[in-house]
């Protein structure tokens, strides 16, 4: 064999070996990553019922558990292909409605709760939209590799604890639009995805029946 061919060998393995473990290796460990910070998100809302903030049996609890279980079964699914995709054509959605009806009855859901109760629920949905944007920025190519050199600058200063800094980072950019901006309407589309995915497999006879 030639040395150009050696080359040209080695180049390919070497891409090879590199594109097995980010897009599948690391991909799956992102993957637990997310699920892990989803479970978490429903842990908090599960406490602030215990502690009494709202009702288990409130409809803004049942539908947030519902839409969390929904993110769980998604959680393989999310990439930055599909959120760039959900933001580029949510205009043109066909289950426009569906976001539409989800977003009136997730709102009047929560109408009746405390604030404390509100808070609580907030509070687990922006945990789980915060986990999903880091995911989504972990496993891109294009910005993967930029936020883990801004993650070890930060750690080097100092500045950066386990979700610290970097996770501040996140909220704003989550938090960073108004309320009618490009990111809370796609993280809009995505909820009520999600919760029409975990509405569904909440009820497996009409999954069967299907």
């Amino acid at each position: 064999m030639t040395e150009p061919a050696i080359k040209i060998f080695l180049s390919a393995a070497s891409l090879l070996v590199f594109w097995w473990l980010w897009a599948i290796e690391y991909r799956r460990y992102r993957v637990l990553v997310l699920k892990n910070s989803l479970f978490e998100a429903r842990d908090v809302l599960f406490e602030a019922a215990e502690q009494g903030k709202l009702s288990f049996d409130d409809p803004a609890y049942g539908m947030s558990r519902i839409l969390l279980n929904g993110m769980l079964r998604q959680a393989e699914a999310i990439s930055l292909p599909h959120f760039v995709g959900m933001m580029l054509t949510r205009v043109w959605w066909s289950n426009a409605d569906v976001e539409r009806r989800f977003n009136e009855r997730y709102a009047r859901a929560q109408m009746p709760l405390t604030e404390a109760g509100r808070d609580a629920v907030r509070q687990a949905i922006d945990r789980a939209h915060i986990a999903i944007v880091s995911h989504v920025l972990h496993v891109s190519l294009v910005f993967g590799l930029p936020l883990h050199l801004l993650k070890a600058w930060c750690r080097i200063r100092a500045m950066a604890s386990r979700r610290g800094y970097a996770w501040n980072v996140l909220e704003s950019i989550v938090h960073s639009g108004s309320t009618r901006g490009p990111m809370h309407e796609t993280l809009g589309t995505l909820d009520a995805s999600a919760h029409l995915v975990g509405d569904l497999n909440s009820r497996p006879s009409l999954v069967h029946a299907a």
